[in-house]
């Protein structure tokens, strides 16, 4: 965020930074999210930032307030014998007085009416807005449903947790450096032999790879300027590591774990000055051949195809009713679509109730129990195509790593209609690639990037472009942390399974904490739709209309891109 020479302006700034106690970083942060709330891109000069610093500080006030505030006396409730969560985990039961003083209350029935809001339904963002939504368009019987194609080895994803082994995860870190190192050689002309070592001494310019590392003695240091190692495989350079200066640079953005290729130099043999980042070359879309296309398009009538994407947690702050899950059955039901995509967490295992370890008024021994008595009677009104994809907060998972198995569809009594899909997951509904990861990167890459005049000025754009660029659903290492509340529960030595395959998806679903939002990156529709509840309130979904792809007996009968980027309105709704 570089600030125009003017006197007055850089002292509102000091300012603001001294007066509520933030870095600029963090100010940066603030006022794309300010330029966000007011649907343009306000001109940084003094009167725009007189008021984004009023609008700072009275946001910061109104949270002082809220942490002063008294909080409620907490009523103590007496309740009924139900499925007691320390049993189900094998845990020392409580004592009887603990349990009459927990904090519980008990779990309204599945069979109670949400009540709707008359902000329901409302459209909160709209990508390509010109384009019919499948409300409008006409209302032609399809002989099919969309013909899903899952690109992945399920068997792949049955691995046991928690036995990782070292070797085995550093040579998967060091094939990511190989594997980017070979591709720049292929790109650039250079011949893998002239690929340095950034640790050796030299005053000639070379190209080296590496990965991003922080220097710090504390666990979870952050990244800054003078905290920059660069990481070496242990074919390119030993496994060293040296101190990277990127004075030189004019823009880059970069995190812990992102794989960089650079020019420079080591003249004291001590740091690595980098003058060049080389960007990686991008990943081909898939194609398809004319004949697939318009048996598609006539498997769907030529009409537009409806997808609903929506992300848990699906149950409000302080009930297991399930009610955002009973408004979206509900609004699908009076809004029928094509597919719907559901992730998790379905059962959050760090929801308040659950964390009491008493769950009353259910008649179900067993988390899956509770799942097949509260969810599955919601879920099975669903008619049409679902898929189901987990998150590692989902206590109904035996699974909680990523790279993430599927659920058990018998298991939880879900109907033939449903599909279960491992975390993350590639699949082509009809000829549209779909990409999608239920572990928060966006969040936590938002947390550790550090970047001066980036390519993409956009917060969502450029965290949405690290991962189109690292070709991976999960790019950044370590990963969150529990220390910090964000934990990611990766399993490296299975990273490969979160790799981009052989090319990019036409459309990138990467829900996530942050606000939701839907762009076009790199050619790549991008979209977070945003949680189904933040705390006590409804949160949002998305609704994608993706329109036939208009073919001619004047196109040749060859490969065609998909151009799902011209062809796909998408809308965020208000739950």
């Amino acid at each position: 965020m570089e600030f125009p020479p003017d006197q007055a302006l850089l002292e509102e700034k000091n300012t603001l930074l001294q007066s509520c106690g933030m870095d600029e970083q963090m100010m940066f942060y603030k006022w794309e999210s300010w330029c966000l709330q007011r649907g343009n891109k306000p001109v940084l000069n003094l009167d725009n930032f007189r008021a984004f610093a009023a609008d700072t500080r009275t946001q910061m006030e109104r949270q002082v307030r809220a942490t002063l505030r008294e909080k409620p006396e907490k009523r103590h409730i007496k309740t009924k014998t139900g499925m007691n969560f320390e049993n189900i985990l094998g845990l020392p039961a409580k004592s009887q007085n603990l349990k009459n003083n927990a904090s519980s209350q008990p779990v309204p029935p599945a069979s109670d009416v949400p009540s709707l809001t008359g902000e329901s339904g409302r459209i909160l963002e709209t990508l390509n807005a010109s384009l019919p939504s499948a409300s409008t368009s006409a209302n032609v019987p399809k002989p099919s449903s969309p013909e899903i194609t899952a690109y992945i080895d399920p068997k792949a994803y049955h691995y046991r947790i928690m036995f990782q082994k070292l070797q085995d995860s550093s040579e998967v870190l060091d094939d990511r450096i190989d594997l980017f190192s070979g591709i720049v050689c292929e790109h650039y002309k250079i011949a893998d032999d002239d690929l340095a070592n950034p640790s050796e001494l030299t005053q000639e310019m070379v190209t080296v790879v590496g990965r991003v590392v922080v220097d710090s003695n504390t666990v979870g240091g952050r990244l800054n300027s003078n905290s920059i190692l660069l990481e070496t495989s242990r074919r390119l350079g030993a496994g060293a590591r040296v101190s990277l200066k990127l004075d030189e640079v004019l823009n880059y953005s970069i995190f812990p774990g992102q794989i960089i290729a650079l020019k420079g130099s080591n003249p004291s043999g001590k740091v690595f000055v980098a003058k060049e980042i080389l960007p990686f070359p991008p990943l081909p879309f898939p194609v398809s051949s004319k004949e697939e296309i318009e048996n598609h398009n006539n498997q769907e009538n030529n009409q537009p195809i409806s997808v609903y994407v929506a992300s848990g947690p699906w149950s409000l702050r302080d009930d297991l009713s399930f009610t955002p899950l009973k408004v979206l059955v509900s609004y699908l039901l009076e809004n029928p679509a094509d597919l719907v995509i559901l992730t998790g967490p379905f059962i959050d295992i760090n929801h308040p109730i659950l964390s009491t370890g008493n769950i009353s008024d259910t008649q179900a021994t067993s988390l899956e129990d509770f799942f097949k008595e509260r969810v599955t009677p919601i879920l099975s009104k669903i008619s049409c195509k679902c898929i189901l994809l987990p998150h590692i907060n989902d206590a109904i998972s035996s699974h909680p790593a990523w790279p993430q198995d599927t659920f058990d569809r018998h298991t939880l009594g879900l109907p033939s209609n449903f599909t279960c899909f491992p975390n993350p997951c590639i699949f082509s509904v009809n000829e549209v690639v779909f990409g999608i990861s239920t572990n928060d990167i966006l969040l936590h890459t938002s947390k550790e990037e550090l970047f001066r005049t980036p390519k993409h000025g956009n917060l969502f754009s450029r965290l949405v472009a690290h991962v189109i660029h690292q070709r991976h659903f999960y790019p950044l290492f370590p990963g969150g942390s529990l220390d910090r509340g964000n934990p990611s529960n990766i399993d490296i030595s299975h990273l490969k399974l979160g790799e981009l395959l052989q090319t990019v998806p036409d459309i990138l679903i990467l829900p996530s904490d942050m606000r939701y939002f839907a762009k076009i990156v790199e050619n790549v529709i991008s979209i977070n739709p945003g949680k189904a509840t933040k705390g006590i309130g409804l949160g949002s979904f998305t609704k994608l209309t993706i329109l036939p792809y208009p073919l001619d007996s004047s196109i040749p009968p060859s490969d065609l891109l998909h151009n799902a980027q011209s062809r796909t309105k998408v809308e965020i709704v208000k739950l």
